[in-house]
This record gives structure tokens, sequence and C-alpha cells, in this order.
């Protein structure tokens, strides 16, 4: 009997144990598997902007004058070459436009005058030419009228010769060189309420010392863009009237044809905008007045244009700099920007990046031939500025 009380005893206390080690089991389990739900249901946050850090930008020497809608340009041989320009003023009527023009060596950072033109300008055009000269054309004077004349600059002697003058007068035209070597002026504004903007455009062959007469843009712009596309056409995009309404409307030019087509429009109208050529054919824009964030991709393949997304901080009169890596450096803008950004096009990103020292806008920014990137000139919080910046 005190056997089968036992028996029974020791069966219970069994099959207890192994009911509790089956319920811990299946909750520890469930633990699991509620903790892995959660976190395949929680929100996937999006990245955090993150800063792409170039270095910090350290103070070069200062240019040679004061500068701001001058014209600037990497050479060839690697140096930078910038030309007129608007300087401290004299009075209200009689602006100082500068005639003088200056080099910056890409080792020494320093720069130095290079002779002077016969008529100082503000915003001209300016192309490097096959064989190494420079054309400047157009520009506002000192007496605030438009000009047609052109000089070529010779980088071996560093001199001015006055060249054959436009077929008309000429500011805040764009600028190009073709794929032939002959330099190319778009658009821009004429003297007088019954002239204005222009639809015109004009290509100078060096070679005759003569202008040729293109054939017109379906639109009058000015404070466009004009850029060389990889297929050798020539992308125009924006502008419009001076003081508004702006326009989203694009061209392409066809100079094999003389010819234009009408593309596909922006996505919003822009004027002071940026158009960067990505090292994949697409065309980068970026900004523009009207206190414009937006960025948008031109494939000129599809003719079609895509989001790229936005800035941190809207932007005008900005620089966009092509890096090495493929990346668009953007620094600057109205409002005396001092933040920098770099859009990425492989991820389509925006990040943060090195802020300059001195915040400004109408500046140049370029990648020299060593890889150093140079700010410099344009209007800061204190005026016009001569003042340069370096990323090694």
């Amino acid at each position: 009997m005190l056997r089968s009380v036992i028996i029974v005893f020791l069966i219970t206390t069994l099959a207890v144990a192994c009911s509790s080690t089956g319920e811990s089991s299946e909750t520890e389990k469930s633990i699991e598997e509620s903790s892995i739900s959660a976190q395949d249901e929680a929100p996937i946050e999006e990245d955090a902007e993150v800063s792409m850090d170039l270095g910090e930008f350290v103070t070069a020497s200062d240019m040679v004058a004061k500068r701001e809608r001058y014209a600037a340009l990497l050479l060839s041989d690697g140096r930078v070459l910038a030309v007129g320009g608007r300087g401290l003023g004299i009075g209200t009527l009689i602006a100082t436009m500068h005639e003088t023009a200056e080099l910056l060596d890409p080792e020494t950072l320093e720069w130095t005058s290079t002779g002077s033109m016969a008529e100082g300008r503000r915003s001209p055009a300016m192309v490097e030419l096959e064989d190494g000269r420079v054309l400047v054309a157009g520009g506002l004077l000192p007496t605030k009228f438009t000009t047609d004349t052109a000089e070529i600059w010779d980088p071996t002697q560093g001199t001015w010769t006055t060249v054959a003058p436009m077929a008309r007068t000429r500011d805040g035209m764009g600028a190009v060189r073709l794929p032939d070597g002959r330099g190319m002026v778009v658009g821009g504004k004429m003297d007088g309420k019954m002239i204005g903007t222009l639809e015109k455009s004009e290509i100078y062959d060096a070679g005759s010392d003569t202008w040729i007469e293109a054939e017109p843009m379906s639109e009058k712009r000015i404070n466009h863009t004009v850029t060389l596309l990889s297929d050798d056409r020539v992308l125009v995009t924006g502008g419009g009237k001076e003081d508004g309404p702006y326009s989203k409307t694009v061209e392409i030019y066809d100079a094999s044809t003389d010819t234009w087509i009408e593309a596909a429009p922006m996505t919003v109208s822009r004027s002071f905008h940026t158009a960067t050529l990505l090292e994949d054919g697409r065309v980068l824009v970026i900004g523009g007045r009207g206190k414009k964030m937006t960025a948008e991709l031109y494939d000129p393949v599809a003719d079609a244009w895509s989001s790229a997304g936005e800035t941190e901080i809207a932007r005008a009169e900005h620089k966009a700099t092509l890096l090495q890596d493929g990346r668009v450096f953007v620094t600057g803008g109205l409002g005396n920007l001092a933040e920098s950004e770099i859009y990425d096009p492989v991820a389509g990103t925006w990040s943060t990046s090195s802020s300059l020292n001195i915040g400004r806008y109408r500046h140049f920014t370029l990648l020299l031939s060593n890889g150093r990137i140079v700010t410099f000139g344009g209007i800061g919080a204190d005026g016009i500025l001569a003042s340069s910046e370096v990323l090694d």
C-alpha cells in the first residue's frame, strides 16, 4: 500500500515539473517572437543628413581687387583668370567697373595682375578659345550702358587685344565654348526699354575675327544657364525677364545644324540658378531667385526631368562645383550664406559640408587641377570682397 502511494506521488511530481518546463519554454519563445515582430513593424527612420566634411576652409591671399559680377574660369594650364566686375563705387551715377584682370597660381595661391582691358565691364561673357587665348565680350560699362565690344587675352604675353565687336550690346548673357573651338554668347539684355531682353545668339570665329549670327532662341532670356552637354549640344535653362516673371522653359542648340529645339520644361521657373553637368551626362539644376530649395535632374537622352531633392537652405546666386569623385559642392548664395552642401548623384542625397569663413554670393568656387577647392570674391556682409578661401 505504502509503495503504491509513493509511486503515485513520484509520477504526479514529475508531470507537474514537465508541465512547468514546457510553459516556461513557450513563454520565452512568445517573448522572443513578440520582440522580432515589434522590430519588423517599427517605422524605419529616414537617414538623417550626414556631414560630408571636406576639411576646413582656410584663408588664402586676397585678390588684387575687390570684385562682384566678374568673370572667372579655370584655364587649361591650371591657373585661374578673373576679369572685370564691379568694385567699390565712387558715386551713385558712376560705378567702378574694373578693366583689370588677375591670375591665381594654383600652387602658391597668390594673385597677380595680368594687364588691363580697354574697357571696364561688369558681367562680361568669357570663354577660353581652343588655342588657349581668352575671349571676353559685352557687359555693363561704368556709364551703366551695355557694350558690344570684345577683347582677347594672350596667356603667353599677359596682354589684351581689341577684336571685332558683337552685332549688339549685351549684359547678363550666357557663354560657352563650342566643340569646334568657337565661342558662343546666348541671350542677355540690351539697352533701351523697347529692346530689353534678347533671344538672339552670336558665335565668335577667332580665325576670321568675325561674329556670326546664330539662330535665335524661341524665348528671350537673361540670367539663365548655358551648359555644354556630353553630346556636344548646348542646354539653356530658365532665365526670363530681369525682374520676372522668370521662366521654366528649356531649349537645346545644335551647332552642327544651327538649330534650337524646345526641351521638356523644368518643374519650376528659375533665374540666377546653377546647372552642372554630371559625369553620367545628366544636368543638376539647383535653386534660383524666389527662395527656391528644390533641385532637379535633366536627362538629355530621355528629355525628362526628375527630382533631386531639396537643399537645406534656399539658394540663388550661389556656385555649384563638380568634384573629382562626381559629387557636386554648393557654396554661398543670397543672404551672405556661409553654409555649404554636397549632392551625391549616385545616392541621390544631400549632406552638409565645410562652411566658408566669410558668407558670400556672386562669387566663384573652382576645383583646381591639384585637387584644391578655392572660393574668391563676391559680396559679403561687409560689401564687395577680395578675400579668398581654400580647401586642400
